[in-house]
C-alpha cells in the first residue's frame, strides 16, 4: 500500500500538484502535513473527497475532527497520548503513531491504533528492518516513512515486514511522475 506523502519543502511540485499527480497515478491514500495553507488544504480536501481516497493529516487531531478527515498521524513527541487521540477521534477515525520501538507496539493495539510507522529518513533502512523483524507477529500493520525512498528500497522494505510506505520516493523526481506513481502502485498490489 502507498501513502502519497505530501511534502511543504522546496520542490518543483506545489502540495495541489503532489496531489493531482498521486490520485491521477492511483494512489488511494494521502497524507498531508500539519501547517498548509488553508487555500492548499481546501483544495487538496475537495480532490480527495471528489476521488474518493483516504485523507489523513500530521499530528492535527482537531482540524481532523473538524473537517471530517479519515484520520490522524501521531508524529514522535506529540503532547497527547494515542489513548487521547482514539477517544477524541471515536472508532471511525484511522489512527497512526510514529514508533521506533517494537516494544510499544502491544499497547497501540490496546488504544485501538491502526497502525505504526517507523521514520527511515530518521534511523535508517537496515534498523527499519530490524524493528519489522523484532515486531513480528504484532499484529498491527507497519508503515515505513522517508521521503527520499527509492523503488529498490520500498520493496526491500515491504519484504522484510511492512505492510506499507508513506513516502513520494522516487515517483515526485522522475520525467513522468503520474506514471511512476501509477508503477509503483501497481507494483506493490500485485507483489504485496
Amino acid at each position: 500500500m502507498l501513502q502519497f506523502l505530501i511534502s511543504d519543502k522546496d520542490l518543483r511540485h506545489t502540495p495541489v500538484a503532489q496531489t493531482e499527480i498521486a490520485l491521477a497515478g492511483g494512489c488511494r491514500w494521502i497524507h498531508i502535513p500539519a501547517g498548509l495553507k488553508r487555500e492548499e488544504l481546501d483544495l487538496i480536501e475537495s480532490k480527495c473527497r471528489e476521488a474518493g481516497v483516504f485523507l489523513t493529516v500530521d499530528d492535527d487531531d482537531a482540524l481532523t475532527n473538524d473537517r471530517r478527515f479519515h484520520g490522524v498521524l501521531i508524529n514522535a513527541g506529540h503532547a497527547k497520548s494515542a489513548a487521547e487521540i482514539r477517544s477524541q477521534l471515536g472508532p471511525h477515525a484511522v489512527v497512526g503513531v510514529e514508533t521506533n520501538d517494537a516494544g510499544v507496539l502491544p499497547s497501540l493495539m490496546k488504544d485501538d491504533i491502526d497502525y505504526a510507522v517507523y521514520d527511515v529518513d530518521r534511523h535508517g533502512i537496515e534498523k527499519a528492518k530490524a524493528f519489522a523483524a523484532e515486531s513480528g507477529k504484532r499484529h498491527i500493520p507497519l508503515v515505513a516513512r522517508g521521503l527520499k525512498l527509492t523503488r529498490d528500497d520500498i520493496m526491500s522494505l515491504m519484504e522484510a515486514g511492512f505492510n506499507g510506505v508513506l513516502t513520494t520516493g522516487c515517483t515526485l523526481e522522475s520525467a513522468l511522475p503520474t506514471e511512476s506513481v501509477k508503477s509503483l502502485t501497481d507494483e506493490l498490489h500485485d507483489r504485496f
